[in-house]
């Protein structure tokens, strides 16, 4: 090897020694709020603050979950779906998990057996 090569491989080393790494932070948003305007609607479930707006033939809801949060098993009379606002929940379904991430629609059929899972902060839309 020649000698220039040895002296910067050798130069190399004890920088690579002097400074340390320096890990690059990236920042997270956070999770963005429902509006005012929908913070003001009528509030049906305290522990999930979950909020509706009744329509002609259809019900919206806008809910929050708090992290750790988990909804035991239960059905609904009705088709449950919704859309993923924010973060991402976890729906188990026949036995099987299975994770909803933002722009994510969930349907879980009428009288299926379901249960759910939050491990952040987290909004839904749901019909």
């Amino acid at each position: 090897m020649p000698a220039a090569c040895k002296k910067s491989a050798v130069r190399r080393k004890a920088v690579a020694k002097t400074k340390p790494a320096v890990k690059k932070k990236t920042a997270r948003a956070a999770a963005p709020k429902f509006s005012p305007q929908i913070l003001e609607l009528e509030q049906i479930n305290a522990i999930y603050q979950s909020r509706r707006l009744n329509v002609e033939g259809c019900r919206l809801l806008f809910s929050t979950y708090a992290r750790g949060t988990a909804i035991p098993p239960h059905e609904h009379a009705t088709d449950n779906c919704g859309v993923v606002t924010a973060v991402e929940m976890h729906v188990k379904v026949d036995s099987r998990w299975r994770r909803y991430s933002p722009g994510d629609w969930y349907i879980v059929p009428k009288g299926k057996r379901h249960e759910s899972r939050f491990f952040k902060d987290f909004r839904e839309i749901g019909l």
